[in-house]
């Protein structure tokens, strides 16, 4: 039997050798926060970012699908961020690219990932593509909040 019923509750059989995504990510992002050595810690979150698929039941609108569905987003955000600052570190620029964009696609507000990735653009000489990012990021900026880009944004191209 897949599903158990217990203590007045369901569950997954813990005999069925069924995978689930969202109790892997857990696992792992528990194993990410805890680990110390950076090259395993940018290994496991690799692993998380692979593993994650988006949204948990979109379409689902019970308060523990949405308390599970927040959780799961920031844990992954946290992992994104993580890795494109590392490899920017590197000078891994394509990589950290890469993690910034997957970042912006869930939370394209975030000035702090913007502004990573126009660095990386202007440390990899691509000034612009930094100063494309930097258009799109006023033209966010100012469509939904009705705000302009931080001094520390703007002093880049300075």
């Amino acid at each position: 039997m897949l599903i158990q019923y217990q203590e007045g509750g369901y569950r997954l059989n813990p005999e069925s050798h069924i995978f689930v995504d969202v109790l892997e990510i857990s696992i792992l992002f528990e194993e990410f926060l805890k680990e110390k050595d950076e090259v395993k810690k940018i290994t496991w979150g690799e692993h998380i970012v692979s593993l994650y698929g988006g949204p948990l039941l979109p379409d689902f609108y019970y308060l523990w699908v949405e308390n599970l569905r927040v959780s799961l987003e920031e844990r992954y955000l946290s992992v994104l961020r993580y890795l494109a600052a590392k490899y920017a570190e590197k000078g891994e620029y394509e990589k950290s690219n890469l993690y910034c964009g997957k970042y912006l696609e869930i939370d394209k507000l975030d000035e702090d990932i913007h502004r990573l990735l126009i660095t990386n653009y202007l440390h990899s000489g691509k000034k612009a593509k930094a100063y494309k990012q930097f258009e799109k990021l006023k033209k966010i900026l100012y469509e939904e909040l009705k705000i302009e880009p931080s001094l520390e944004t703007c002093n880049l191209f300075k």
